[in-house]
């Protein structure tokens, strides 16, 4: 039977800078996967507009890894069984993967995986996607590790992978998802390609502006990064895209690089304290709020009569993006005009960002 190393791709979907990938290559023939599992995809926070980003970047990443010598494999299910199964045709010696802060049913299924990986005396492998850490810190010892990890140097490989003899999968019908309609007409493209053009052109034009625009709800499309959604995807690393930004000294730059530090600091947050996702941060206002289906259908619809709150809400609906200081007014409006559960009103605004981060997303 033969030996391989799994590299599962999770919320990393790149070759570039993919310490996962370059430390699994190392050893053995690689068998690089992505497994869409249908009960993560079913819940709550979770939309059509985020899936077709994501089948985009997997579209391409595919492409990727044919160039290099094995496409990405794709399976569909749950993840147990999938590498039950892997593993009744090969000798599964280790899986590789990024270290992932997500939600409530990704933190359990890892737990899962970690179970069952020792259970079978396979070794699991994680690295770092962004500078978070497992279990709580105090914030000087994080902000001494967010330094060292973001300035780590960006390793630099050639690499070749053996074709591995199975069935490659097919990326399944949008229809099996069963999502609500969801156009999202003015959204990003996924795929590292382009999110590079995204990069390249903030860097090159757009950052100085930055400062100035990024609390404008308009001029914000232009002028913020607009790299979230492939920050969320893993198609650029942080790691990258501060390394860019060290060549840039004005106010833009330093204030851009500021967000990334909070970025990370946020979902540090959820990391340490996971129940942010479920319960109010302060117990006092615990079932404060009244559940109303018709006051947030109207705010979700972008039909309030508040002409700013529903412009914005419009503009949310059908880019899949709008900038942050516009994220936490028409969460407060929900939150304190309109005394809608957080729990709610948080949900719907998952669902509509295709840039849908859990640790940023329910600790804002």
């Amino acid at each position: 039977m033969e030996s391989i190393n799994i590299l599962w791709f999770k919320k990393d979907l790149r070759v570039s800078n993919n310490e996962a990938l370059y430390k699994a290559s190392k050893e053995l023939d690689i068998l690089p996967i992505y497994i869409i599992e249908k009960e993560q995809w079913a819940q709550k926070a979770y939309s059509d507009r985020q899936w077709q980003f994501c089948k985009e970047c997997l579209l391409e990443l595919r492409q990727e890894l044919e160039l290099l010598g094995q496409p990405l494999i794709i399976r569909t299910g749950n993840v147990i069984d999938v590498f039950e199964e892997i593993a009744e045709n090969f000798k599964i010696n280790a899986i590789y993967s990024h270290q992932e802060t997500g939600d409530f049913y990704s933190f359990n299924r890892d737990k899962k995986v970690k179970v069952w990986a020792s259970k079978k005396n396979i070794l699991w492998k994680e690295f770092l996607q962004f500078a978070v850490f497992r279990g709580k810190l105090d914030r000087d010892k994080w902000s001494k590790k967010w330094k060292e990890h973001i300035e780590k140097e960006i390793p630099k490989f050639e690499l070749k992978l053996n074709p591995i003899k199975t069935n490659i999968g097919d990326i399944p019908e949008d229809n099996f998802f069963r999502f609500k309609k969801d156009p999202c007409k003015g959204r990003l493209k996924g795929g590292r390609k382009e999110g590079l053009i995204k990069l390249n052109s903030f860097f090159s034009q757009r950052i100085n502006f930055y400062s100035k625009n990024i609390s404008n709800p308009d001029k914000s499309f232009d002028t913020c990064s607009r790299l979230s959604p492939y920050i969320t995807w893993g198609c650029i690393s942080l790691r990258e895209i501060f390394d860019k930004s060290k060549n840039f000294k004005h106010k833009d730059s330093q204030m851009f690089k500021s967000r990334l530090t909070w970025h990370c600091h946020f979902i540090q947050k959820l990391e340490s304290e996971p129940e942010l996702e479920f319960k109010d941060f302060h117990p006092y206002f615990a079932n404060t709020r009244v559940r109303n289906k018709y006051l947030l259908n109207l705010w979700s619809t972008g039909e309030t009569g508040f002409p700013f709150i529903d412009a914005c809400m419009r503009s949310l609906n059908y880019n899949g993006w709008i900038n942050f200081r516009m994220r936490a007014m028409l969460m407060s409006f929900a939150s304190y005009n309109l005394w809608l559960p957080w729990q709610d009103s948080g949900l719907l605004l998952a669902q509509k960002f295709v840039d849908y981060e859990p640790g940023i997303h329910w600790c804002q």
